[in-house]
């Protein structure tokens, strides 16, 4: 079983070395993914990671922010030599990362988001907060505006509109393709295109945990609305801004 499971991953390795000297040859961008907890962000790297060799991959989420730091203690040329970058703390590296890589992310409705990642991290470390606990402690609730705004919880709630004009104009700024995950197919057709991938980025198969809105009450899902009013209004701005349309779909 052990040399089965070595064998299938050196094969996947093999044609992502096949696959990288192919699009190579065809100018593809280098990517920097961030990648939204809960966000269907899983399926897609998995996507991205088989056009890119071991060797030219550099993992952001394996071991936090110590994954962050060894980045930035790299050398210049070490840091551009990667051609992907990606994960949970991708974004802070875009200024550590080839100035002309291609820098995406996905988002998800922000009440759908938190349910899902309360009750993921529930069942995989077992934490015994209630769901209304969780979604109103400082390091989850209006967790969009609060990581790319660099603010407190209590800090950007008490500028509202400034916080998330600063994350929205930190994410309108930042990123050459921003997608939602209702819109994840169209969003890698996208990225295929701008990237000059010649080939598609594989099936859509999401890993995002539909949260379990039939145990909400009604008044627990206002309670959730509620602690996250700031992310929903960031939310709504990004749709406006960065959507794909029937027209543009096209």
């Amino acid at each position: 079983m052990r040399f089965s499971c070595f064998r299938r991953r050196f094969f996947k390795e093999l044609c992502a070395e096949f696959r990288y000297d192919f699009y190579r040859s065809s100018r593809a961008r280098k990517v920097l993914f961030e990648h939204l907890p809960k966000c269907g962000g899983t399926t897609f790297r998995d996507s991205l990671k088989q056009y890119y060799p071991y060797r030219k991959r550099y993992p952001t989420d394996r071991n936090g922010d110590d994954s962050v730091r060894g980045f930035r203690e790299l050398s210049e040329s070490r840091r551009y030599g990667y051609d992907l970058v990606f994960g949970h703390n991708a974004h802070y590296l875009v200024g550590e990362a080839h100035p002309d890589c291609l820098k995406i992310t996905v988002f998800r409705e922000p009440v759908e988001r938190v349910i899902s990642h309360y009750y993921y991290t529930r069942d995989k470390h077992g934490i015994t907060c209630s769901l209304e606990e969780y979604v109103r402690s400082d390091a989850h609730r209006n967790w969009y505006v609060t990581h790319f705004s660099g603010l407190k919880a209590d800090e950007a709630e008490a500028a509202p509109s400034d916080a998330v004009e600063k994350a929205f104009r930190v994410i309108k700024e930042t990123y050459d393709l921003v997608g939602f995950l209702d819109q994840l197919d169209v969003f890698m057709d996208r990225l295929r295109m701008m990237a000059g991938f010649r080939g598609p980025l594989g099936e859509q198969r999401l890993n995002v945990g539909c949260g379990k809105p039939g145990q909400l009450s009604h008044e627990e899902r206002k309670q959730i609305e509620k602690a996250n009013l700031l992310d929903t209004e960031l939310y709504r701005r990004l749709r406006d801004e960065f959507a794909f349309s029937s027209t543009n779909e096209s």
